[in-house]
């Protein structure tokens, strides 16, 4: 008897994908790395409201409040439908739906996957970049729990998103923005209060070792950092932000010097290890 093939789940980053997408074809960056997985594996999409702040559609809701739950059960419900052994790959914010899925999935489900990949992930640990543990930073929205089961990090030097300075300004951004919607702002301005209340949030004036508010010279690093690390999530114009692109460069920048892309050696890391 042939052996069922290994499943190859994927799901892309803000925008990439829809409320109601029913796309079985792996869309955006993922398809640069499940084009390359052999025949042993059968990869498909998974869809979802991919929605994030800002870049929210007025029919939508908050990233951490509509978008990834809605993410997280439809990656449940493709789980199911499969037979054999699943591989779960996520690029940025669908990095959280695999994410939620481990936290609060049912370990009918959860036993099924045999290791997961994680593209530019906005809770990636520090030092979990695959061969490039002395990254100074880690993922912009904080540290995510463990992952109960094999996976690789895929993250860019220079990427924000999953390397974002330890006391980065963007993290307020993420912190403070998680339940941003346009539908719901209610709900969004009780969430921002309950973290400031809590003083859970990551740059808080709390936390031991605060930094000193009045050190003008560090408060200049901190925004001087800012401003690069946002040009460098921004889109790359010649002349205008050579330095940019850093988050959609995974399919076509070297990893490392004399490297393939991120993506390519994320297929390389699950062809070999699963």
């Amino acid at each position: 008897m042939t052996p069922c093939p290994i499943t190859v789940l994927a799901v892309g980053g803000t925008s990439e994908s829809f409320r109601g997408d029913t796309r079985t074809a792996v869309q955006g960056m993922l398809s640069a790395v499940t084009r390359r997985l052999s025949s042993r594996f059968e990869s498909r999409w998974v869809g979802y409201p991919s929605d994030y702040g800002p870049a929210s559609r007025l029919d939508g809701g908050s990233f951490a409040g509509v978008s990834v739950p809605e993410g997280r059960d439809n990656l449940a419900a493709a789980i199911a439908a499969t037979d054999g052994p699943v591989v779960l790959v996520g690029y940025s914010q669908g990095c959280c739906v695999v994410r939620e899925l481990f936290d609060v999935g049912d370990a009918s489900i959860l036993s099924r996957i045999a290791a997961s990949g994680f593209l530019a992930d906005p809770l990636m640990p520090k030092g979990a970049a695959y061969a490039k543990p002395t990254l100074a930073g880690w993922g912009v929205a904080g540290v995510g729990h463990e992952i109960p089961v094999p996976a690789w990090w895929i993250a860019g030097d220079r990427d924000p998103i999953t390397n974002a300075s330890p006391d980065s300004l963007l993290r307020d951004v993420a912190d403070l923005t998680e339940f941003m919607s346009f539908t719901d702002v209610l709900t969004w301005g009780s969430k921002v209060l309950e973290r400031l209340a809590a003083n859970n949030w990551q740059n808080a004036w709390g936390a031991d070792d605060p930094d000193n508010p009045f050190d003008v010279l560090d408060a200049k690093r901190r925004v001087d950092t800012a401003i690069s690390e946002a040009l460098a999530y921004l889109p790359r114009l010649p002349i205008v932000n050579e330095a940019g692109g850093q988050h959609t460069s995974y399919d076509s920048a070297a990893y490392l010097p004399g490297w393939p892309t991120g993506c390519e050696l994320l297929a390389r890391l699950i062809e070999a290890g699963v």
